[in-house]
């Protein structure tokens, strides 16, 4: 709702792996009236894997953010190199890639880690701590 408010031209799209979340987002976010939305069932890895640009003229996503953990876990095929730069080269080059981690316990080696990777790939990453999570923000610019 947010984004529609401030942005109402916004194209969104949205993945998910669990169709009982997306059906339970529809019933109870109203995700059927959101305009210009777009939800796809399907691993996120894969759908970023298959959704970089083939052709330079292809335009790629103003915002990407990544939040992907199945409970108290992030997977591991999108903690790694791969998906991180497959993320990168889905960005505008204004574009923004926003992943959450979630502070819970022992996940500061977790977190640090996930951070010094976006930091090889990403010209500028920064980070910012609210309540129980930690978001990095990172792009192509400085």
């Amino acid at each position: 709702k947010l984004i529609n408010t401030k942005w109402p031209q916004a194209h969104i799209t949205a993945v998910d792996i669990d169709p009982v979340m997306i059906k339970l987002a529809k019933k109870y976010f109203n995700l059927d009236v959101v305009p210009h939305l777009k939800i796809i069932n399907s691993d996120a890895f894969t759908f970023v894997a298959r959704s970089l640009p083939r052709k330079k003229t292809l335009r790629g996503y103003d915002l990407a953010i990544i939040d992907l953990y199945i409970g108290r876990t992030l997977p591991a095929k999108v903690q790694s190199q791969p998906f991180v730069t497959h993320i990168k080269k889905l960005l505008t080059p204004q574009g923004v890639g926003i992943f959450n981690y979630v502070n819970y316990g022992s996940n500061a080696d977790l977190i640090s880690g996930q951070v010094k990777l976006l930091q090889s790939i990403f010209p500028a990453v920064s980070t910012r701590k609210i309540l129980s999570n930690t978001l990095a923000f990172c792009s192509l610019k400085r």
